[in-house]
């Protein structure tokens, strides 16, 4: 070996030597950082298991405490499970009589089964009557209502009317009074009739002289009093009839009145014109010779001849003025 291998070799040496060494310390080093870590990890794990035993002396706890329940929850159980057996044999005996009972309602419905058919047939005939009685009865109701409309109409109608009639009883009762005072011989002149037809009779004097048809100074005031009690019977139509005996008119009368059927009409023309002049209804009024047709009395002396020779003022009422 020469002295440049040498020196290789020295050199080589050395830098083996080095790494050696670097190796070593660098080795050192790290088993110096890994015992910090173990040291480190050996402290956690110390507390970990501190940590542990804890949670295992809680866990022994909740056992007991989960335990004691447990005993608890099975005495209840057994307890439960004793009275769901009562009530399920309570229920299976309730179950059988249901049984029974459902046996004998088959038995019931078997034995009404076979009148269904005519139960459903009377059951229907006796509907369509109870409709057809239903709808009679609503047709009676709406008859019923219908006449105790009319009824209660008719009732008004015989209250307005018996107050009308009370009116014109009244205008009749002080019109006879007026007359009587007029006619010395105080008779009967006002005539009330059951069909409603009133009849007003002045005797001749009153109104006339004999044989004539031109109206008296007397006969305004009796005229007017008649006038004035028509105005008690409105809608009324007035008929003034001329009546006369049945004597046969003079040679001196005839020229004027050539039968009594003139003498009459002329009378009964005479009163209606001085009524209409006083205000009496000109389009209910007429005026009616009558002649010797209607004679009151048979005429045997002068007494009879004198009834029979009259005015007679007629009052017909209109249909709503019929007494019912």
């Amino acid at each position: 070996m020469n002295g440049s291998q040498a020196s290789i070799i020295g050199a080589i040496a050395a830098i083996a030597l080095g790494s050696v060494a670097g190796y070593f310390y660098y080795a050192g080093e790290q088993y110096k950082t890994e015992r910090d870590q173990l040291r480190q990890s050996n402290q956690m794990l110390s507390l970990n298991q501190q940590q542990a035993v804890r949670e295992q002396d809680d866990l022994r706890n909740r056992v007991v405490t989960l335990e004691s329940r447990l005993s608890q929850t099975d005495a209840q159980r057994t307890a439960a499970i004793r009275e769901l057996e009562q009530q399920l044999a309570q229920a299976q005996q309730e179950l059988e009589a249901t049984r029974q009972t459902l046996a004998q309602v088959r038995a019931d419905y078997e034995r009404t089964s076979a009148m269904g058919s005519d139960a459903d047939a009377l059951l229907s005939s006796l509907r369509e009557e109870l409709a057809a009685a239903r709808e009679q009865a609503a047709a009676q109701e709406a008859k019923i209502e219908e006449q105790r409309a009319a009824l209660e109409e008719q009732q008004q109608q015989v209250s307005q009317l018996a107050s009308r009639l009370n009116e014109e009883q009244q205008a009749l009762d002080e019109l006879q009074s007026t007359l009587e005072l007029l006619d010395s011989e105080r008779q009967q002149l006002v005539e009330r009739l059951d069909s409603g037809t009133t009849i007003i009779k002045l005797p001749e004097r009153v109104l006339f002289a004999s044989g004539s048809a031109e109206l008296n100074e007397d006969s305004v005031a009796t005229l007017r009093e008649v006038v004035r009690a028509l105005g008690s019977f409105p809608d009324y139509r007035i008929s003034v009839l001329g009546h006369t005996d049945s004597r046969t008119i003079t040679r001196e009368l005839a020229v004027l009145y050539p039968t009594n059927w003139e003498l009459s009409a002329a009378r009964a023309t005479a009163a209606v014109r001085e009524m209409i002049r006083m205000g009496a209804p000109r389009d209910r009024m007429r005026a009616v010779g009558m002649a010797d047709t209607q004679p009151l009395a048979a005429e045997v002396d002068e007494a009879t001849r004198r009834q029979n020779r009259r005015i007679e003022i007629v009052l017909e009422p209109p249909l709503s003025v019929v007494p019912l």
